[in-house]
C-alpha cells in the first residue's frame, strides 16, 4: 500500500505486485487494486516521500505455492587472538623472607592479571581483524573488535550534544533490539549527555547490575544505561559512547566474549622460566575474541562537546 501526505489529508492507494526484478530492484504493480482507486503521487519529494507498506503474499483460491523467496544472509565471522603477559622475580627475591603482604610474586600476579585483562578488552573494543604470518611461519591474529563490527549506526554529534540530537539518535538506536541498552562512555561524553538531559529527561538514581554501577536516562524510544569506561580516554574516545544491546536473540547474547575451546580462556601458567635461570617467571595466557550479532542493534556516538 502506498501512502503520502496531501494537502487535504492522507493519499492512499492499494496496489498488487505482479512482478519483481531483483537485479534492478524494481517492481511491476496493478494500480488501484480492489476498492482502492489510483491516486496522484506526483507531488512526492524528498521531504514528503511516498511510503510503501508490504502486506505480504496474496494467493488465489486453488493456487499452488508462490515463488520461493531467497535472501542469503551476509556471513559475519571473527577469529581469536593470543594475548600473553609474562612477569618474573629473581630467585633471590622469591627465596627471601618478605615483610610485605602479599608477597612480591603474589603482588605481581594480581597487578599483571589486571593489565592482562586490559589488553584483552582493548582488542575486544578496538581490534581490526588481522591474520599475518610471523617470521617463524606461525600466524599472529587480532580479532575484530566491537567498534569495527558496528557500521550502520555511527552518529557524529558535531561537537555539541543537546536534547533534540539525543531524541533523534535514540529513534535509530532503539529501532531494533531491546528497549534497554548499555552505553559505555568516556568522561566528556557523560558530561555532555548529562547536561543535555538535565532539565528534559528523567535521570534515574545510580543502579547496579552484575556489579556494575550505572545511571539510567529515559527517552521515549528506550532507556540508556550509562557506564563510565576507564579505558575511553583521550581526545576521541573520551567524547564518545559505545551503545551495546546486551539482550538475547534466538537464545544467544548479541555480544559475547568467546575464548577458544579447550584452554583458550584466561589462565595463569606458573614456572615457565628456563632451567638455567635463577628467576621465577609466570605468565597469563588467553586466546579469545568477541562475537557481535545483529550489528544494527548497536551504535556509536562520537564527537560530543
Amino acid at each position: 500500500k502506498a501512502t503520502m501526505l496531501g494537502d487535504s489529508g492522507l493519499i492512499e492507494e492499494m496496489m498488487l505486485v505482479t512482478a519483481v526484478n531483483r537485479a534492478t530492484n524494481t517492481i511491476t504493480v496493478t494500480r488501484g487494486f480492489g476498492e482502492s482507486n489510483p491516486q496522484d503521487f506526483s507531488a512526492a519529494s524528498a521531504s514528503n516521500p511516498v511510503e510503501l507498506v508490504t502486506m505480504g503474499n496474496l494467493s488465489a483460491e486453488g493456487s499452488g505455492a508462490p515463488e520461493d523467496r531467497v535472501n542469503q544472509p551476509r556471513v559475519l565471522y571473527n577469529i581469536v587472538g593470543i594475548t600473553k603477559t609474562p612477569f618474573s622475580v629473581t630467585g633471590t627475591v622469591d627465596r627471601s623472607r618478605q615483610r610485605a603482604n602479599p608477597q612480591e610474586r603474589a603482588r605481581l600476579q594480581r597487578f599483571w592479571g589486571v593489565e592482562h585483562r586490559k589488553s584483552i578488552e582493548a582488542k575486544i573494543l578496538w581490534g581490526e581483524r588481522a591474520e599475518v604470518a610471523a617470521g617463524n611461519g606461525h600466524f599472529q591474529r587480532v580479532p575484530k573488535g566491537i567498534v569495527s563490527f558496528i557500521q550502520t549506526n555511527k552518529f557524529d554529534l558535531g561537537g555539541t550534544f543537546d536534547y533534540n540530537k539525543l531524541v533523534e539518535h535514540a529513534e535509530e538506536i532503539f529501532r531494533y533490539g531491546d528497549s534497554e541498552k548499555w552505553c559505555f562512555a568516556g568522561p566528556r561524553f557523560l558530561t555532555s549527555i548529562t547536561k543535555a538531559a538535565m532539565d528534559k529527561l528523567e535521570i534515574g538514581q545510580t543502579e547496579e547490575r552484575f556489579g556494575v554501577k550505572y545511571n539510567r536516562i529515559v527517552t521515549p524510544h528506550g532507556d540508556l544505561l550509562l557506564v563510565k569506561h576507564p579505558m575511553m580516554v583521550g581526545p576521541v574516545w573520551s567524547r564518545a559512547g559505545i551503545v551495546l544491546d546486551l539482550g538475547s536473540a534466538q537464545g544467544q547474547r548479541r555480544v559475547q566474549y568467546r575464548p577458544l575451546a579447550n584452554g583458550g580462556d584466561t589462565r595463569l601458567i606458573l614456572n615457565i622460566q628456563n632451567n638455567d635461570e635463577d628467576i621465577v617467571r609466570d605468565q597469563y595466557f588467553t586466546e579469545a575474541g568477541v562475537a557481535v550479532l545483529q550489528e544494527r542493534t548497536h551504535a556509536i556516538l562520537f564527537n560530543a562537546g
